[in-house]
């Protein structure tokens, strides 16, 4: 990921504010980053183990577990254009810490809940929580520190997240050996406090804002800005929507729900060895997401997309390639492989994918629009392991791998249809 010669330095300080705003935000990101760092600590605390949770210590059967997931990601997907209505009519960053105090809600609920009626109204509740931060984050966090330092905030933002959820999921693993029962629930307890403090941290910022406070002012407020399904009428930000759904479908949704499977079924490796992969996809986006926000950064939102999806179609080459080889030692050198290339894409889109959808939206319509992308992340997520899952169990291994290079490279055509505009508060 390094510069290629001749490429000027480029910083992956944050451009905060824009420019001539006179106010220091450092406080602010401080106080927005350890919050993140706290919720994505206690997500990764259940990560592992709400499903075993439902099923072996409330003795639910594995129907309700997956009824729980369906509800909460209808929920989430359901909320999304009443979300954006409102956070481009209100602001969005009311509405965030109203996401995070709902999921508090939903963990505290799962928590104390038996009947799976209760589990299923905690998923209700956490769905609509979830839904409602998917549909405001971009929106929020421009209005804090500015169009400008979304790349920059994103691609530290999923670096925190690899580095915070992996260190829980091993924290929760330990506390539920140790514990057993009360493992699971102090797990789930400590996801509840997580989303409490973010939403504290949260609630006082606004009067750091680059951009003027939480309220939109009157030129957010345009005709436009009340109509919650106009970003999917847009023959201008279609592609940006497609795009981010072929990144999930294809990508991101493939890591922890499927690729596993494969691995173990196809490529017929130890469990051990499955594990091996996350960690190496892990460590690679830890060490090299700062070289891959200034990467980002010198090429652009739409060059560096077009650099991650050439990576992961190479990747996917790689993963075939291990299923083919004769021994142990071979497979993994090449699933390795795989994972550290996956991982180089990962840190040129996480810093990618917002801004350029951020800075696509029509003026005035900022969250309405990124929350149409944030829909397509979560229809991705729902869509991409039940496809992409059957169709490995009919077509085998081969075919799974070739059926993600070639939607992978349906990138392209719709990076080539994007028509971008970048001005100060996003917008044509």
């Amino acid at each position: 990921m390094a510069a290629l010669a001749g490429d000027p330095p480029v910083s992956t300080d944050l451009p905060l504010g824009g420019t001539g705003t006179g106010v220091d935000l450092q406080p602010a990101l401080r106080r927005y980053f350890v919050g993140y760092a706290v919720t994505t600590f206690g997500t990764g605390l259940v990560y592992p183990l709400t499903s075993l949770f439902l099923i072996e210590q409330r003795g639910l059967g594995s129907s309700v577990a997956a009824g729980y997931f369906a509800v909460f990601s209808a929920a989430a997907l359901a909320v999304n254009p009443g979300a954006a209505w409102l956070a481009g009519q209100r602001g969005p960053l009311g509405l965030l810490v109203a996401g995070l105090v709902g999921q508090a809600t939903s963990a505290a609920m799962l928590m104390l809940s038996t009947p799976a009626a209760g589990i299923y109204l905690a998923a209700l509740v956490g769905g609509v929580g979830g839904g409602a931060c998917f549909a405001t984050q971009t929106a929020a966090l421009t209005r804090l520190f500015g169009l400008d330092a979304l790349s920059v905030l994103y691609g530290r933002q999923y670096q925190i997240s690899n580095v915070a959820m992996a260190v829980a999921a091993v924290l929760a693993g330990g506390l539920v050996a140790v514990a057993g029962r009360t493992g699971y629930l102090i797990a789930f307890a400590g996801n509840a406090v997580s989303f409490v403090v973010f939403a504290g941290l949260l609630a006082g910022l606004s009067r750091w804002s680059a951009g003027g406070g939480d309220r939109p002012g009157r030129s957010e407020r345009a005709p436009g800005a009340a109509n919650p399904f106009a970003p999917y009428l847009d023959p201008a930000f279609l592609p940006i929507i497609g795009l981010q759904l072929c990144l999930i479908l294809f990508g991101l949704s493939q890591l922890d729900a499927v690729i596993p499977v494969v691995l173990r079924g196809a490529t017929e490796l130890p469990v051990w060895a499955v594990t091996g992969y996350v960690a190496v996809n892990c460590v690679t986006v830890v060490l090299t997401q700062p070289a891959g926000i200034a990467r980002a950064r010198q090429l652009g939102p739409q060059r560096a997309i077009a650099l991650a999806l050439a990576l992961w179609v190479s990747s996917f080459g790689l993963a075939l390639m291990a299923g083919w080889l004769p021994s142990l030692s071979a497979k993994l050198a090449a699933i390795a492989g795989f994972a550290a290339v996956f991982g180089l894409g990962e840190v040129l889109i996480s810093p990618s994918m917002q801004p350029l959808a951020a800075t696509s939206a029509p003026a005035g319509q900022l969250a309405t629009y990124t929350a149409a992308t944030s829909f397509a992340y979560s229809l991705g997520r729902i869509l991409g392991p039940v496809l992409l899952l059957t169709l490995y169990a009919r077509l085998g291994g081969v075919a799974y791998w070739l059926l993600l290079a070639l939607g992978a490279s349906l990138g392209f055509p719709l990076l080539r249809r994007i028509v971008r505009a970048d001005h100060p508060a996003g917008g044509r």
